[in-house]
């Protein structure tokens, strides 16, 4: 299931939210462009220069969260709306598996195509988000100024993963990236 009923309550007050703290931004625009008729010529020319492209960015924004909230409340409120599959085998956690004494957690899922396909899925990817400034998350990368630059911010905002991590690169990570205690390091990303 996608979202659990309380997280897509949650989500549908986000959006209601943003929509609202839109609303105020374009009240106080507007106050403004009132407040520009009571100025010089020139001084209010500069104000509706720089008020204006801002009142059209708040409209817009306006407009696509509105729909985006029809479009969530339509295809996603409801219980039913939000399975996206059923779980095929699940077996037990395992504990102490393989030679290495590995726990192992899995299960397959069998996805309903006419919800979920390429079309519509993008997969491997961590969605980063509007929260976390870019050169903010950007530093978060480079903990250690010896460190290689290899992390790109992806335009989409989807970062991608490739591969995976090799049990002998877990137990020895490489030198050549460095946590804050000058230590080998394998760099992990959640989002929760």
């Amino acid at each position: 299931m996608l979202f659990g009923d309380a997280a897509i309550e949650k989500h549908i007050k986000a959006i209601e939210f943003e929509i609202g703290g839109k609303q105020t931004i374009v009240e106080q625009l507007e106050r403004r462009l009132e407040d520009a008729g009571q100025m010089d010529e020139e001084d209010a020319e500069g104000e509706r220069n720089q008020v204006l492209p801002q009142l059209k960015q708040a409209r817009k924004a306006i407009g696509a969260l509105e729909k985006f909230l029809a479009d969530v409340s339509r295809d996603w409120e409801k219980r039913g709306d939000r399975v996206l599959g059923h779980v095929v085998p699940s077996p037990p956690i395992g504990l102490d598996v393989g030679e290495e004494g590995w726990k192992e957690d899995w299960a397959v899922i069998e996805a309903d195509d006419s919800k979920v396909d390429s079309t519509n899925f993008v997969g491997n990817v961590i969605a980063l988000g509007t929260t976390i400034p870019i050169d903010e998350f950007t530093a978060w990368m480079y903990p250690h100024p010896a460190d290689p630059p290899s992390f790109k911010y992806p335009g989409n905002r989807l970062l991608k993963f490739y591969g995976t991590t090799s049990d002998e690169e877990m137990w020895k990570p490489s030198p050549k990236t460095l946590d804050h205690d000058d230590d080998p390091s394998i760099m992990v990303i959640k989002r929760r």
